[in-house]
């Protein structure tokens, strides 16, 4: 006998089968319970908990796939390679590979993963719908659309190759019924016993054909369903539709099999709704049977929300108030929407500062855990030929025998030199600091550090790689396996799992076990599906990251007493007391989602008129989707809150959906209520809460206000408290004892050093006192470029000091410039063996470059009496040219060192000119208003070091200037019709030095003879004296800079051993931001509104009459 049981959503359906199974059970005979698959474990538990040891010997609790396996158990069928989801990926890319040729509509689409899944899913579907693949195609014909024609049958030739490969040994778990079927055709399973079905939504084709067997062999059959009634009286477009669609499916099936039909069991009784509210959504909700309530009904409510974030802090902070105050278990709530991981971050952000324990029911993907990670890393290695991105992370899983400190050095090192491809296969031979270094005993020490990591780490994984070239997909699943043992990787994951069981962390330990089994599963069958198969690397990578996408873990609760959040549809409610329906927004819940099969909605509709039906009759997904949500409603006991967001996360408006639609319809009478509008209080739980609504509310003087500040005035947030409502302090230090240990007592400065302080103190303290400095490439960069040309010029100008450049033939240049480029190439670049073709290119173009600065050079000695006389000068306490000094009266110091790149002498009445060249290869000019804030010291410092100390190399030395040397070749800007002496005179103007010289006529004439200003930033006019653009000082007003200089030095030193570390740039006159390349920009987190240190656009005349009366910058 078959009977029905029906009802609403919590009327004791389940309880009625339950009962009808235990008497079945008491009375002696077998029974089986069929429910779905996340149900059984709870039925079971239920069920044991009301029968003696005897009774409940004669029941089973099964699911559709524990009843094959037992059909199996009992009648065979368990033989052959079970295919995990993965698996059936690797069969499936094996059935399109040799259709490949074949393929016209999906041709392109053959190559990619995402298509190999997409028909994993429609072969799944046609499975489902009990369609074979002979069926499908020869049904299809009859199709008129010739597109959809020719797709169909295409899919349904791969689905029928895929099915030829399943038959050399493999087991699909979607044929699982269909096989099971076959066998009750001729085995009496269900003889003599009684069947019930409970909890199903409805039945795929695949578990009617299972049913059908069962109305044919058991003596009693019962199946609750969730209906109001028999009758469809809304034509199949009702909430409870399907359901009444599955009622006369299994009545035919049963009158087919000869079964008597008694009459069904309709419960009417809302046993699990306690409340008027709840009970007027089991029975109002999606039903126009009942018309709207006439007054506010207690127990539901709808809410607004102006995003996620403010709906996550509602529902948090309204969970937190009915378990303070109405006496709600955590466990007794439930908090249920579509697309439920969306909402993970909002989840833990507002449930965690409260303290509200919550269990997320997610799945967790492996293909982000480690060993994964290292699989994944080490063939794309092998594919993408050795990018260093790929190395690294593979090192950085933590399953290789390095420390972190070795991988973070040759992380560092590999940016450096931007490894890749073979650079990585053989020694390293570059400075581990980059160019221009001297190499040290460290750095060499490094080096060899890094070489043995390379060793390591290098040889195993050349050898996978030439393993892996000519070999099926078998061989390269095998090479994958050797290199984990070539690694010893599963030695360092047993020792991790060792430490995490040590600190208590079973989970984790759980998990290293865990993801170990996995992979071994994915590789064998991989060995077992692709033996034969000749595969590429990047083809068996592409598969590989397919099939361990398909498999995930769940998350073990860590407490009972904890809130759901859970997928409508997916999770079961019992015993739930209140409910949070949160995201009712149209699309989104009840969810609108294509289809993520190859066939579209319009497709199913015409394969339905030519009788292959991939759905039940009158399958609509929009009711689904409504049903899911009907149900998640009605599981609640007492109280239902809807919640909708007016946009998303990104701002986008989002408009409710028909659940706030049908909510309004039914309680016209309950107030919307916005979260936004609520009081402050009703977000205050705990410490974190009160803060965040005092800072959101601080700048009201109200009674909430002061009590929340005089509450927070005892808690932790004492000190934060203070510091709210006040923009980011931009005046900082730190002690300054710290400082001195920081820098020292006895401080080494260098003029760039100073130049930096002055620009930003903070830049500095972040650079030199906590030495965070940015990485950067050893590339041919601008200042590289500026590094090489420097050197290349020093070193032709010394070795002909005593011989005019302009003598020296061009060809025994250009030697001399190879020469030395390839010098400087080789001791401070590593070599030419690691460069790119690029980077050579560059290099070889820089000959020219040296070539025309000599050429200049050479001009401007032939009419200049000063000569060059020291190149590199070093100024330290150890040279012969002792460093300025300042000493403080706690016996703190600073010295101030570096090196000079030239030195020009000109001797004459027994007193030495002295004029400082440095080479520049930007677009640096000479400002004294730089000078005068700070911002350009360099030169004058070494200029004004010599004058005061230079004294036993120089003798009585005179200041003759200052001088930039542009030491770069830039591209000249003329009139396309210029002639050859219209490009020079554009090409020597752009060489021309600047800098400020010394006012005297002896000086300027020794400089430059005739006075045209065409290398100094003098020009006499015809008078003989210096026109109003000329760069000059006098004596006195160079006595003026040297102190003025002297006094920026003592007043840096001052501040930094005090310990200052202002936020405050400097900000020039022409508006130029120096803080928008700064490396530590993110670390101030300064903006336009902050303040900045203004400077004045000062002329030379405003510079010198500031200093000669001392004031302050």
């Amino acid at each position: 006998m078959f009977q029905a049981v029906l009802g609403k959503p919590g009327t004791g359906k389940t309880k009625f089968i339950r009962n009808r199974v235990i008497q079945n059970a008491q009375a002696g005979h077998r029974v089986y319970l069929i429910v779905p698959e996340q149900f059984s474990f709870e039925s079971e538990r239920a069920l044991s908990k009301q029968l003696e040891a005897e009774a409940a010997e004669r029941i089973e609790v099964l699911s559709f796939t524990s009843l094959c396996n037992r059909i199996f158990r009992e009648y065979g069928g368990l033989a052959g390679n079970y295919l995990s989801g993965g698996g059936k990926y690797i069969l499936m890319d094996l059935a399109i590979e040799q259709l490949r040729e074949q393929m016209k509509v999906y041709a392109r689409q053959a190559y990619s993963p995402a298509f190999t899944q997409s028909l994993c899913r429609t072969v799944s579907q046609l499975k489902a719908a009990g369609i074979s693949p002979k069926q499908l195609v020869e049904q299809a014909g009859a199709l008129e659309n010739e597109l959809l024609l020719q797709k169909t049958q295409e899919i349904g030739t791969i689905y029928g190759m895929y099915e030829a490969l399943l038959e050399r040994g493999y087991a699909d778990p979607d044929d699982d019924l269909t096989r099971a079927e076959q066998l009750l055709k001729n085995h009496p399973f269900f003889k003599g016993m009684a069947v019930y079905f409970d909890a199903f939504d409805g039945f795929t084709g695949q578990e009617y054909q299972i049913i059908r067997c069962v109305f044919e062999q058991a003596d009693e059959v019962g199946a609750a369903l969730c209906v109001d009634s028999p009758e469809d009286d809304e034509r199949g477009m009702g909430i409870f539709s399907a359901g009444k669609r599955t009622l006369l499916h299994l009545t035919s099936l049963a009158r087919e099999a000869g079964m008597q039909i008694a009459p069904p069991v309709v419960l009417e009784e809302l046993y699990r709704a306690k409340t008027e509210g709840m009970r007027r959504v089991v029975s109002g909700m999606f039903t126009h049977s009942e018309g709207a309530c006439e007054g506010k009904v207690e127990g539901v409510c709808a809410v607004t929300a102006r995003d996620p974030y403010e709906e996550m802090e509602y529902t948090a902070s309204e969970i937190e108030r009915l378990v303070r105050e109405q006496g709600y278990r955590y466990r007794e709530i439930a908090v249920i929407t579509r697309g439920v991981s969306g909402y993970f971050p909002m989840v833990r952000a507002a449930f965690l500062k409260r303290g509200i324990p919550v269990f997320l029911d997610e799945r967790r993907k492996v293909d982000a855990k480690p060993l994964f990670q290292f699989c994944s890393s080490a063939l794309k290695i092998a594919c993408m030929n050795f990018a260093g991105e790929d190395i690294l992370r593979l090192l950085k899983t933590g399953l290789l025998a390095a420390e972190p400190e070795e991988i973070a050095l040759l992380e560092d090192y590999a940016f450096r030199w931007n490894l890749r491809g073979s650079m990585w296969k053989t020694p390293f031979r570059s400075h581990p600091r980059g160019f221009g270094q001297e190499m040290t005993p460290e750095d060499r020490e490094t080096l060899s550090n890094l070489n043995r990591l390379r060793e390591q780490i290098v040889p195993p994984l050349e050898k996978f790689h030439h393993s892996i070239l000519k070999t099926d997909g078998a061989g390269i699943a095998r090479a994958l396996y050797q290199l984990l043992m070539d690694f010893e990787v599963s030695s360092q994951m047993a020792q991790q799992a060792m430490a995490f069981k040590g600190r208590g962390e079973e989970e984790r330990a759980a998990e290293y076990e865990t993801t170990w089994d996995i992979l071994m599963e994915v590789l064998d069958q991989l060995v077992f599906a692709t033996t034969g198969n000749p595969m590429k690397p990047e083809r068996f990578y592409g598969l590989f990251q397919l099939v361990i996408s398909e498999y995930d873990m769940g998350v073990i609760p860590q407490t009972l007493d904890q809130v759901l959040l859970g997928e409508a549809g997916h999770v079961r409610l019992d015993n739930c007391r209140a409910v949070f329906l949160i995201g009712a927004n149209e699309g989104l819940f009840p969810l609108e989602e294509g289809s993520r099969t190859l066939f579209t909605e319009d497709d199913a509709a015409a394969l339905e008129a030519v009788g292959i039906s991939l759905f039940e009759e009158g399958y609509n997904p929009m009711l689904e989707e409504t049903y899911y949500a009907y149900t998640a409603m009605a599981s609640a006991q007492e109280r239902m809150e809807l919640t909708c967001p007016a946009a998303d996360v990104s701002g986008k408006a989002l408009l409710p959906s028909v659940l706030f639609t049908e909510f309004c319809r039914l309680f016209p009478h309950n107030p919307i209520i916005s979260a936004g509008q609520l009081p402050p209080q009703f977000f205050v739980q705990n410490e974190r809460t009160a803060l965040e609504a005092y800072a959101a509310h601080m700048g009201e003087n109200t009674m909430l206000t002061n009590s929340l500040q005089e509450f927070l005035q005892e808690t932790p947030y004492r000190d934060t408290l203070a510091y709210l409502g006040k923009s980011r302090p931009q005046r900082l230090s730190i002690r300054a004892e710290y400082a001195k240990r920081l820098y020292g007592r006895k401080l080494k400065l260098s003029p760039t050093k100073i130049e930096k302080f002055y620009r930003c103190k903070f830049a500095y303290f972040c650079e030199q006192g906590m030495r965070v400095r940015r990485r950067r490439r050893a590339e041919l960069s601008p200042i590289e470029t500026g590094s090489v040309i420097h050197y290349a010029l020093q070193m032709l100008v010394s070795k002909y000091r005593n011989t005019p450049l302009s003598s020296i033939p061009k060809t025994q240049l250009q030697g001399e410039i190879d020469r030395i480029l390839e010098e400087y190439l080789e001791q401070f670049m590593g070599g030419p063996g690691e460069k790119t073709a690029r980077f050579r290119y560059l290099y070889r173009r820089l000959k020219r470059t040296v070539l025309r600065l000599i050429v200049r050079l050479a001009q401007e000695f032939d009419q200049s009496l000063f000569r060059p006389n020291d190149f590199e000068l070093e100024i330290s306490p150890d040279s012969g040219i002792p460093p300025l000094e300042v000493r403080f009266a706690d016996g703190t110091s600073a010295q101030v060192i570096g090196k000079i790149d030239r030195v020009d002498l000109y001797q004459e009445h027994g007193t030495s000119y002295l004029r400082v060249i440095d080479y520049k290869s930007g677009n640096k000019l000479f400002q004294l208003s730089d000078v005068y804030y700070g911002l350009n010291l360099q030169m004058l410092l070494y200029l004004f070091t010599l004058w005061q100390n230079g004294g036993i190399r120089y003798e009585t030395v005179c200041p003759a200037g200052v001088l930039y040397m542009p030491a770069s070749s830039k591209p000249v800007s003329a009139d396309r019709h210029a002639g050859e002496e219209e490009l020079a005179a554009v090409s020597d103007a752009q060489l021309k030095m600047s800098g400020i010289v010394l006012d005297d006529p002896e000086v300027l004439h020794a400089m430059e003879a005739d006075g045209k200003g065409l290398f100094i930033p003098v020009k006499l006019k015809k008078d003989g004296t210096p026109d109003a653009a000329s760069s000059l000082a006098t004596l006195e007003q160079m006595g003026d800079l040297k102190r003025h200089v002297e006094k920026l030095v003592s007043d840096m030193a001052k501040e930094l051993l005090e310990g200052q570390i202002d936020i405050l740039p400097a900000q020039t006159p022409g508006g130029y931001d120096l803080c928008a390349y700064c490396d530590y920009r993110s670390v101030c987190g300064i903006d336009g509104s902050q303040e900045r240190r203004l400077l004045e656009a000062l002329s030379r005349k405003e510079v010198f009459e500031k200093i000669h009366t001392r004031e302050e910058p």
